[in-house]
Order: structure tokens, then C-alpha cells, then sequence
């Protein structure tokens, strides 16, 4: 996996701002990690999916709660842009579709929390030139992903998956947002922790025709009419 630093200029809807992305580089793709957001050394890449290991306190939620009968809770609420962008190697382009897992920890001392999780990532068709991205920022040119898992925390590890698909136009580059919540309700005296710990996406990519394949192409159909009109005049 090889690792690049940058400052990549993000322009979009509003004024265009620099980031600090770091690059790692996938089969097909190369994807730009935003390193203030991410921990870049918690990731791994494998063909053209990229997963992030979350560490402890800053994706854990825990409440607790004091008086019988009373009902405790906490949330946790992180709304991020462009935190990751897939950039197709040359010769090839990235489907907008996408999968994403996640995976977290519930736990309750007394098994009377409940904990939910959802992870939101909205999924714009860029481009990327010179050191730059730029987003479209048409509101259809964006998929919607939401992972979650409710239940009562049992002590368990939980993965939740989902699946984003929206245009089947293949582009050059994506750029994902994030908005990733949680919450635990906490009733009676007991204790409730939810950790996110995983988060990952996988992406499907095409490979470009060269320009020698649209040539053969394009001759195979100027046969085929040739002959067409050679039966007809016959």
C-alpha cells in the first residue's frame, strides 16, 4: 500500500478550500483519505476497498444510569464533507455504487439499554485535475447509504451492511461525505457503551476501451452495413 501526502484544493458550491489528503493506493483506484478526520495508520486497502479501525473514546458512547426507574440517554453526532475521494487509475472509471460495513460493540451491565447506530454517506460524481477536486453539486448526483442496527446491548460484537446505487454513468472520481450518529438509551441503574469500530467501503470499477477498441468497433459496423446493403441491392 503505498502512502502519499498532500494538500489537495476541494472546490465545490461554495468557496474552494484546502485539505490535508493523505493517498493510498488501491488496485484500480487511488483513494485520498482526509488525514484530520481519519486515523490514516488504522487503514487498510485491499483491491479497491478501503476499511478504517476506529479507536476508543472518539467512537464510544457510554451512559449510565443512577436512579431505578429512571431512564438515562447520550448521543453522538459527527457530520463531515468530502472526508474520502476514489480516484480511477488511468484506463479505467468508478461505478457510483458502492458497498459499505461497519461493525460495533454493544454492551449493558444489567441488559436494559438499547443502542442505535447510523452512518449516512452521500456519494457526489467529481473530477480531479491539477491537484484539484470538484464536486457536481447537482442534489440527483448523490446516493444515499445508511447502515444501522438496533437491539438491546447484550455484550455482543454487531456488523451491519449496506449497499449504495444510484447513477449508472461511470465517472472518473467520487466524493463521499459522512455523517455518522449514535445514540444509547439507558433505563434503571446500569450502564450502557456502544463503540463504533470499523468502517469500510468497496467500490466497482470498468475498465476504459482504447481507442483502437471503438476503431474495431466502429469497422465491424461499417461491414456489417456494407453487407446489409450488398443483400439488399441482390
Amino acid at each position: 500500500m503505498k502512502v502519499l501526502t498532500s494538500l489537495v484544493l476541494v472546490c465545490g458550491m461554495g468557496a474552494a478550500q484546502a485539505a490535508n489528503y493523505v493517498t493510498l493506493s488501491g488496485a484500480n483506484v487511488d483513494f485520498f483519505v482526509d488525514a484530520d478526520y481519519f486515523d490514516v495508520s488504522g487503514a487498510t486497502v485491499t483491491g479497491n476497498a478501503i476499511s478504517f479501525a476506529f479507536t476508543a473514546p472518539e467512537y464510544t458512547l457510554n451512559v449510565a444510569g443512577n436512579l431505578p426507574g429512571g431512564r438515562s440517554e447520550g448521543t453522538l453526532f459527527s457530520d463531515r464533507g468530502k472526508l474520502l475521494y476514489v480516484v480511477a487509475h488511468d484506463g479505467y472509471s468508478v461505478l457510483p455504487r458502492f458497498r459499505a460495513n461497519a461493525d460495533a460493540w454493544y454492551d449493558s451491565t444489567a441488559e436494559t439499554g438499547r443502542a442505535t447506530a447510523s452512518i449516512n454517506t452521500y456519494a457526489f460524481r467529481s473530477t480531479y485535475s491539477n491537484g484539484e477536486f470538484s464536486s457536481s453539486p447537482d442534489s440527483n448526483g448523490f446516493q444515499f447509504l445508511q447502515l444501522n442496527r438496533t437491539g438491546i446491548a447484550d455484550g455482543e460484537a454487531q456488523a451491519f451492511s449496506g449497499y449504495g446505487d444510484g447513477y449508472r454513468v461511470p465517472v472518473g472520481a467520487l466524493g463521499l461525505d459522512l455523517n455518522l450518529s449514535a445514540q444509547v438509551v439507558q433505563e434503571g441503574v446500569s450502564s450502557t457503551t456502544l463503540s463504533i469500530r470499523q468502517l469500510g467501503y468497496s467500490f466497482t470499477v470498468a475498465a476504459v476501451p482504447e481507442p483502437e477498441a471503438w476503431l474495431m468497433v466502429l469497422a465491424g459496423l461499417g461491414v456489417m452495413g456494407w453487407a446489409l446493403r450488398l443483400n439488399r441491392a441482390s
